[in-house]
């Protein structure tokens, strides 16, 4: 159900943990994929919110290595960025799950 207020489709929850993220090189010549943490903000099930200083350009994809609990197992989950805004010097992200 949308939030009319907040504009969101789903429920969100607080996230508050740092998570590891990987961009595609966006040259086109072969170039390394860049891996860097990021710091998650709330989640639900229809996407993450994220901040982080690394610059992410709306309708990129990403994957997003979700820990499973505290045994350091991961998830890889993809995602596409679907707003981005700037607040004190890191940017505030917002990520729509791939399924």
């Amino acid at each position: 159900m949308i939030d009319n207020e907040n504009k969101r489709h789903y429920e969100r929850q607080g996230l508050g943990q740092a998570l590891m993220l990987e961009k595609w090189a966006q040259e086109r010549r072969p170039a390394p994929n860049v891996h860097f943490e990021v710091q998650g903000i709330d989640i639900s099930s229809g996407g993450i919110g994220i901040a982080t200083s690394q610059a992410l350009s709306i309708g990129e994809v990403v994957k997003v290595e979700y820990p499973l609990n505290d045994s350091g197992v991961t998830v890889p989950v993809y995602s596409e960025v679907v707003w981005t805004r700037m607040a004190g010097g890191a940017a505030r992200v917002g990520l729509r799950f791939l399924m």
